[in-house]
This record gives structure tokens, C-alpha cells and sequence, in this order.
């Protein structure tokens, strides 16, 4: 994928010359979760992209808005219509940093604080949340639970719905690294 090689080039400068550090994710899982009194919604999406330097510590990651699905055709329809906009703002993007104790040549469970900017409905918001890095052989994963209030990307709920959508929405994600390894023609 184009942007993943983008990602990974960015990523891939401050490694050079170091042993394998940069690894990367095209198929992770991303989700949210709304409970409010009328109404419980939940989407899915396997379109996660992410990078991850376990030299620097850096990740990006990138889910597209429309890949979200939904039990309810008309709720994925009034998510990227109405809310998420996905016409003009076609993705959410994470950028930040790993911090606390890892280690890519060590097996082990590592609790991780990330630390970065999430950039949803065309507004960033800084943010520092704590997830699970995991490394099993060469096979890194990441994971988080953490929630989003809605009205900090300017996404608005009309009042007709508030008991419908809650105001603040749990997000979790999965992501499984392999080495990245650059293409060649």
C-alpha cells in the first residue's frame, strides 16, 4: 500500500544503519463503542494502518472513516454523512510517541504510554493514553482502550439523537506488526 510505504519511509530515517526497529501493521482493528440511555452503537473496522519504530519509539497510525462498519446500514450512512463527514475527512490519523520499557528482542507483555496528537474531523487533539505492547518472536502487537468525546473534533449531535449517541465513545484497537521490509521493483 502507497501510504504505508510513505509512513514507513518517514519512520525508517531515523533507524538507518540500526537493526531491524521499524515494523509495520496493514490489516488491524479498530472500533468504537457508544452507550447512551436509547441506544447502544458499535463499529468495526480491519483497515488499521500503522507503523511503528521500536527504536524511537514513534507509531502513526491511520484508519480510514468509511471502512467502519455498523449492524445497522442506515447508522454507517448517518456516521459518515451527517457525523464523521468521511467525504471531507476521509481518515483519522494518530501520530504520537511510545514511552516506558520495551524492547523489540525481548519477548514480554510492556505497558506503554503513547503520547501524540489524533487528528479526526480535520481537528487534532493532543492526547496520552496507555496501551499493551506485546512481543512474541518477531511479531510485535499493540492494543488500547481509550475514549473520545466527540464534541472535542467539533462533531456535533443533534439534539433529536443525545440520548441516542453518547457524548463520549470508547475507541480500542489491535494492531499486529511484521518487520517492514521495503519494496523492490
Amino acid at each position: 500500500m502507497a501510504l504505508l510505504a510513505v509512513l514507513g519511509c518517514l519512520l525508517l530515517m531515523p533507524a538507518a544503519g540500526s537493526a531491524q526497529s521499524v515494523y509495520a501493521c496493514t490489516n488491524g482493528t479498530a472500533s468504537f463503542f457508544s452507550s447512551a440511555p436509547l441506544e447502544d452503537i458499535e463499529a468495526r473496522s480491519g483497515s488499521l494502518n500503522s507503523v511503528l519504530n521500536m527504536a524511537t519509539g514513534e507509531v502513526v497510525f491511520i484508519v480510514p472513516m468509511r471502512s467502519f462498519e455498523f449492524d445497522k446500514s442506515l447508522m454507517q450512512e448517518h456516521f459518515n454523512e451527517r457525523y464523521v463527514e468521511s467525504h471531507k475527512y476521509p481518515r483519522a490519523v494518530y501520530k504520537g510517541r511510545l514511552e516506558g520499557h520495551f524492547d523489540a528482542g525481548v519477548n514480554g507483555k510492556y505497558t506503554v504510554i503513547s503520547t501524540g496528537t489524533l487528528d479526526l474531523h480535520n481537528v487534532s487533539v493532543q492526547r496520552t493514553d496507555t496501551g499493551i505492547l506485546v512481543v512474541t518472536d518477531s511479531v510485535i502487537s499493540l492494543s488500547a482502550k481509550f475514549k473520545i468525546a466527540v464534541a472535542d473534533h467539533h462533531i456535533e449531535i443533534p439534539k433529536l439523537v443525545t440520548r441516542n449517541i453518547a457524548e463520549v465513545v470508547e475507541v480500542s484497537f489491535n494492531a499486529i506488526y511484521r518487520p517492514y521490509r521495503k519494496k523492490t521493483k
